[in-house]
């Protein structure tokens, strides 16, 4: 999934839709497949550092948004496997995105008018 699966920010409502749709599917099939012993782990990474995000990047830059230096896509990988020897159901390997949901959580409102100063 995505930090945008728990989140959506300006710009980017259809892949925040998408990932909106991969969280409520993950959460979804973890109920059905549970008596079959059967886990489902969902990565919402941020910004990682991959081909992927920097062709995005280079589409969508927009100097307004703050920058974030990028996980690597090995830490990711580490924190995928630390999660499944515990038995997480969900990682956000990325720190701005665990600030960002909690805070998210915490003050819905606050975010969107933290948001609303990229718009």
């Amino acid at each position: 999934s995505s930090i945008l699966g728990h989140r959506g920010v300006p710009y980017s409502s259809e892949y925040a839709a998408t990932k909106f749709a991969v969280q409520g599917f993950s959460e979804s099939i973890r109920a059905e497949f549970t008596k079959l012993g059967i886990d489902v782990l969902v990565i919402s990474p941020g910004t990682t550092e991959t081909e992927f995000f920097d062709r995005v990047i280079e589409r969508t830059a927009d100097p307004k948004w703050p920058e974030h230096k990028p996980i690597s896509a090995a830490e990711v990988a580490r924190q995928i496997v630390r999660a499944i020897r515990k038995g997480k159901h969900e990682i956000i390997p990325y720190l701005w995105g665990r600030v960002l949901c909690r805070m998210n959580r915490l003050s819905p409102g606050l975010v969107d008018r933290l948001m609303s100063r990229y718009v």
